[in-house]
């Protein structure tokens, strides 16, 4: 698989360190937006770093020389699906393309939210990573069928032409009815074809709309929230999101950037 190191240098160092630190974290790897990063599957740059663990840690968050780390722990079940990523001298274990994929349908927040989560999507199956096959497997030893229902609905919510994938989504998803989006603090309406409450805009426009792609923080009935709005200079703003995950610090969104120049397959979304 192709390495795509990140945009910023800083995470070199805190990834070599993270690869140290595996006597206090336990197995584990690096994920979410993270591993995004590093496959190319997005143009954001995060400050925090995403990591699953299979030690059962009494912490959420931590620093390392200055930079956030959040961690996730996971049944040891589910360490499956990483490459090892050389960072200097240290090799360090990232989820594959098609685990961070799955990792994202089992919890957006891990992904900054299910909107840049379909971005996402939309990037890894119109990519080099594409791997369908592989992507279903996954989902199977994952063992939650709830992401069948996520990606499924997120397919026909972008106008994503897979029938094939949609319809094994349909075919493997389970009968109880959760939330698109678990970290968002409303229900939504009930989808009754995907057994979801859609909680959030999805659709081609919203997931590639820059006005979302910023995260900041802002106070909702007095809990942390994360945003999708555009920020002005200095100043992030947005609406309510919480996160199941943690809400991000203000310093999160490190840098957001979008290229100019998009695919012709953008250009024509």
């Amino acid at each position: 698989m192709t390495w795509i190191a990140p945009a910023h240098s800083e995470s070199c160092a805190t990834w070599r360190i993270a690869a140290g630190s595996r006597a206090s974290v336990g197995p584990c790897y690096i994920a979410g937006w993270s591993a995004c990063e590093q496959w190319g599957l997005t143009e954001q740059i995060f400050r925090d770093l995403v990591v699953v663990s299979a030690k059962p840690i009494g912490f959420r968050h931590d620093e390392i020389q200055g930079t956030p780390v959040r961690i996730k722990v996971a049944d040891s079940k589910r360490m499956f699906g990483t490459v090892g990523v050389w960072r200097g001298s240290e090799r360090v274990e990232v989820s594959d393309p098609s685990r961070t994929i799955v990792d994202l349908l089992d919890d957006p927040s891990m992904g900054g939210g299910i909107r840049h989560v379909a971005e996402v999507v939309e990037e890894y199956l119109a990519g080099p990573h594409r791997d369908v096959e592989l992507l279903l497997d996954y989902c199977e030893r994952f063992g939650n069928r709830s992401v069948y229902k996520r990606l499924g609905y997120l397919l026909e919510a972008l106008g994503l032409d897979e029938p094939a994938l949609i319809e094994r989504c349909r075919d493997r998803m389970s009968s109880g009815v959760v939330l698109l989006d678990p970290g968002i603090g409303v229900s939504g309406t009930r989808n009754s074809d995907w057994n979801l409450r859609v909680n959030a805009r999805i659709d081609r426009v919203a997931a590639r709309s820059p006005e979302r792609c910023s995260m900041s923080v802002c106070a909702s009935g007095g809990s942390a929230t994360t945003s999708f709005s555009r920020p002005r200079r200095g100043n992030p703003r947005g609406a309510g999101r919480s996160s199941r995950f943690g809400a991000p610090s203000e310093s999160q969104a490190l840098h957001t950037r979008f290229a100019r120049k998009r695919s012709s397959r953008h250009r024509s979304a």
